[in-house]
């Protein structure tokens, strides 16, 4: 994780089963999502991107479950990074 921990490093890395669907689910396609129900986070945090850090397991995983969809992120960056990400072709992929 180079720049710091945000949304997906930090759900991943405190909610164990998302880690473990990466190992078990094929590879994702352009057109393709994964939803993972029922998620539960196991340990507690604080911080963001460089000042993240885990602060000891959390009370009560039970009371915590979430679902988390995750897709294959595709990387915007370049001069035309802004305007590139919303043309049709890229949002239909």
């Amino acid at each position: 994780m180079c720049g710091g921990s945000v949304q997906e490093e930090i759900r991943f890395s405190t909610c164990p089963e998302c880690l473990v669907a990466t190992l078990i689910c094929p590879r994702m396609a352009d057109d393709e999502a994964l939803l993972l129900s029922g998620v539960r986070q196991y340990a507690k945090y604080s911080g963001y991107g460089e000042s993240f850090e885990c602060t000891g397991a959390h009370p009560d995983p039970s009371a915590s479950t979430a679902s988390v969809l995750a897709i294959d992120a595709t990387p915007y960056m370049g001069t035309d990074a802004t305007t590139k990400q919303y043309e049709v072709g890229e949002m239909l992929r």
